[in-house]
């Protein structure tokens, strides 16, 4: 999996992305950290709307 480029998560960020683009995009964070953690804070059980935090530390010297 290619190395992730500093200003990628700038995008995720910014932009609004489907299911798959957002599987891919912080499956290759998660990969490409040294230290990660998730953190599920709440689900509000009438609309089913949930706050997931991903906290880590990303591996910029690795190359692939």
């Amino acid at each position: 999996m290619p190395l992730i480029k500093r200003d990628e998560h700038y995008q995720m960020h910014l932009n609004k992305l489907s299911g798959p683009s957002l599987k891919k995009q912080v499956t290759k964070m998660i990969v490409n950290s040294t230290q990660c953690q998730a953190i599920f804070e709440c689900v509000n059980s009438e609309t089913g709307e949930y706050k997931l935090v991903l906290h880590g530390v990303l591996d910029l010297e690795t190359r692939c």
